[in-house]
């Protein structure tokens, strides 16, 4: 991104910048290091490492818990209470420990948050995205276990586009997490051969309708 078009809101740019914190942190490490040409991981590391930033840009400023934990409280007991065998009981409470929201709500709330991101990038793609990458991640986490319906890219030039993809996507998140103007952020994009690439083959990929420039 150029500076002179972003010149005015540089020092509250760059406090954001420097105090992030939580998922905001990673992911800004991880889109600097991308960005600044370290493309020396094998693929399978690279999609991994952009997987992380977007995982914690999903994470960031958020309540993570499925329910209040309260309401959560109580339900469980509700659920165990009805249980009589003590068995059966013993095998769902081991069960039950959870309260953490689930990938695929993560991944539908940052689009709420952040709509106009894949919007322009991919405009009505984003189900499908979220659907590509959870399968990409399952399966380099679980060798061999990818589904049989999975639409997970089958060879390592469309994994590498569709990790492209996403370190832009979070590349354009955080630019707006950091407070600069989303349209100024994506015509600076369009001065920048590199991305222009990336925004070609992210929508080939993804993109459902037409966009209007």
């Amino acid at each position: 991104m150029r500076y002179a078009v972003f010149e005015s809101g540089i020092p509250e740019i760059l406090e954001r910048w420097i105090n992030a914190e939580g998922g905001l942190k990673t992911a800004r490490d991880i889109v600097s290091s991308f960005d600044a040409g370290k493309w020396d991981l094998p693929l399978s590391n690279a999609f991994v490492v952009a997987s992380q930033a977007l995982e914690g840009l999903t994470k960031y400023g958020i309540d993570l818990h499925s329910l209040d934990p309260q309401v959560y409280k109580r339900y469980r007991k509700i659920a165990l209470d009805s249980i009589a065998e003590q068995e059966v009981r013993e095998w769902v409470t081991m069960r039950l420990n959870g309260n953490s929201k689930g990938q695929s709500t993560l991944f539908d709330e940052l689009y709420e948050r952040h709509s106009e991101v894949f919007e322009w990038l991919i405009p009505g793609g984003a189900g499908e995205f979220f659907k590509v990458q959870k399968d990409i991640r399952n399966s380099s986490i679980h060798p061999g276990g990818t589904r049989r319906e999975s639409s997970s890219p089958r060879n390592d030039v469309d994994i590498y586009w569709h990790m492209r993809c996403c370190t832009l996507i979070c590349k354009l998140v955080v630019a707006k997490l950091m407070g600069f103007e989303f349209d100024k952020v994506i015509e600076s994009l369009k001065h920048n051969n590199k991305w222009a690439v990336v925004i070609r083959h992210a929508r080939d990929m993804y993109s459902s309708k037409p966009r209007n420039e």
